[in-house]
């Protein structure tokens, strides 16, 4: 019996050795297959192509951030050429209201006060200028003006026929002080809030269970979000959100609110008619004073640019 249990092992240990031979000699098979080509050195090819796409990505994407800070007219001309769907929307305020008019109030509101500048430079010499054969004529801070008049005569060249880069435009070169206040009187009730602070998202709720029409600013989503909350500091001397006013009035914040609520000033300010004529009164009368304003910058431009023509004239005689 011992004899048998030999003669059967063996056979065990031999297959067991094939298999291991075999196995040896698939893996010394497979060994050079995992290997690079010697041309590739080592994939150096594949990891060159791949730190060029992460780096020219890096780039495109650079410039894109660059053109939507500092040239927003160029980067939504620039988005537009590839997307043609694209709509860019400055300021981003939000409404909520109960009429349509009252719906469109402050989306709409940086539209109200853009009209075509006039081309004042070309109305005034009737020619293209080249500044710099006009050293010896003007001043540099003539020079400086007269650049700079030029150079918005031609971005408005550019851009007059689209309406959007219009309100960008528009939004961008209006003085903050002044559109807060035109913001400000756009409804009865004004909401300048951040959508991230609890008293703020409290304070547009009551007031829409309130059922009162009311704008809505959403000043952290805004591109010009810190001008906005210096000017409303300076404004009001309140420090914290949100930034209520009634009848364009600075009313107060959250906690000022809920008092007038609970002792029903607050519903006699808003329903009162004699304080709803006032108010649509001093926004128009504010509007006016916007159109007046800009009519004598637009002449206190031209009489300045006469000036420097006059002075070109007479350097160009002594000569």
């Amino acid at each position: 019996m011992a004899v048998k249990k030999r003669n059967t092992e063996k056979p065990e240990e031999e297959t067991t050795t094939k298999k291991v031979e075999a196995t040896s000699e698939k893996k010394e098979v497979k060994a050079p297959a995992k290997q690079c080509n010697s041309s590739c050195n080592g994939c150096s090819c594949f990891k060159s192509l791949l730190v060029f796409v992460i780096s020219f990505c890096c780039v495109i994407c650079g410039f894109a951030f660059y053109l939507k800070q500092y040239q927003p007219e160029l980067y939504a001309e620039r988005i537009e050429a590839l997307l043609p769907t694209f709509q860019q929307q400055y300021p981003k305020t939000q409404t909520t209201q109960s009429s349509d008019a009252t719906a469109s109030a402050i989306t709409t509101a940086s539209a109200t006060t853009t009209s075509n500048p006039e081309k004042l430079v070309e109305e005034v010499f009737e020619k293209k200028l080249n500044i710099n054969d006009l050293d010896d004529a003007i001043n540099l801070e003539e020079k400086a003006f007269l650049r700079n008049a030029m150079k918005e005569e031609e971005i408005y060249e550019k851009i007059k026929d689209r309406p959007e880069l219009l309100r960008v435009k528009q939004y961008y070169d209006e003085p903050i002080g002044q559109m807060v206040k035109r913001i400000s009187l756009e409804e009865q009730v004004v909401l300048f809030i951040n959508s991230n602070d609890e008293r703020s998202k409290v304070t547009r709720l009551a007031i829409s269970q309130a059922k009162v029409p009311f704008g809505v600013m959403e000043v952290d989503n805004e591109p010009r979000g810190n001008e906005i909350r210096s000017a409303l500091f300076r404004m009001t001397s309140q420090r914290t959100f949100p930034f209520i006013f009634v009848n364009g009035e600075f009313f107060g914040n959250s906690y000022a609110l809920q008092r007038a609520m609970q002792n029903g000033e607050f519903y006699e300010l808003v329903d009162s008619e004699v304080n709803k004529k006032n108010w649509l009164l001093e926004k128009e009368e504010y509007h006016q004073k916007i159109l007046k304003r800009k009519k004598q910058n637009e002449e206190r431009e031209k009489r300045k640019l006469e000036k420097i023509k006059k002075k070109i004239e007479e350097k160009k005689a002594e000569l």
